[in-house]
């Protein structure tokens, strides 16, 4: 079972709701576990199960790192004794799916910013990429006797947090071809384009998997701890 997209940023599929985790404590109390019917992960269930719906939980991503924003499945009855909420999950997935292919559509245009992902450290010293727009760029050409040619493209991304990277890249091999400005523009469009089309595949196979489930689905004991 697909445990959640891989999110490295903003856009993925949303399987967040709203709410906070429980404390360690009430969940210690629970006797049953059951399967979410959004992310798939095996979860204790509320009041010693009598209610049958599992504890508010955050989802582990397919490239293994836990996110803490509550599942949208937090709360809800457990895959074992409904499927409600499947069909709801296909639905956002297919949402979401037409809203990058509209931001697809918009880097083909160059109607939306530049997009560049930077690494940045959360307090707990852990490296996460950032979302960021390229605010500002320059494209130099400076020419040495002994060197020939130094093509540099410098560009300025901003990030949500307020932080201002630079980054260069820079070419000086007289038997490479020298990127162009706007071929050197093109890349960036192109490497974002590539990353929404992966997001897309994810969510595509997501909601097959999600369809398999409703398909497939039966009811279940809940698992006793």
């Amino acid at each position: 079972m697909i445990v959640a997209l891989n999110m490295p940023t903003h856009n993925n599929l949303t399987l967040t709701g709203e709410g906070n985790l429980p404390k360690e404590t009430e969940m210690k109390k629970s006797i049953n576990k059951g399967t979410c019917q959004v992310c798939g992960a095996v979860q204790k269930i509320k009041n010693n199960g009598l209610n049958q719906n599992v504890f508010i939980h955050g989802f582990t991503k397919t490239d293994g790192w836990w996110n803490q924003n509550e599942c949208f499945g937090s709360g809800r009855k457990a895959l074992e004794v409904s499927c409600d909420m499947v069909e709801n999950s296909i639905a956002r997935a297919y949402d979401q799916r037409d809203r990058l292919r509209d931001q697809i559509t918009a880097q083909e245009e160059e109607t939306a910013d530049l997009i560049v992902y930077r690494p940045v450290a959360d307090k707990w010293h852990d490296v996460h990429w950032m979302r960021g727009a390229v605010v500002s760029h320059q494209y130099e050409v400076n020419h040495y006797i002994q060197q020939g040619d130094v093509h540099t493209f410098t560009f300025q991304v901003k990030l949500p947090n307020g932080e201002v990277h630079e980054c260069t890249d820079a070419y000086d091999n007289p038997n490479k071809h020298f990127r162009t400005e706007e071929e050197c523009l093109k890349v960036l469009r192109v490497k974002e384009i590539n990353r929404l089309s992966m997001i897309i595949t994810e969510i595509n196979e997501y909601a097959q998997h999600q369809s398999e489930v409703i398909d497939n689905w039966v009811a279940k004991p809940l698992i006793k701890i």
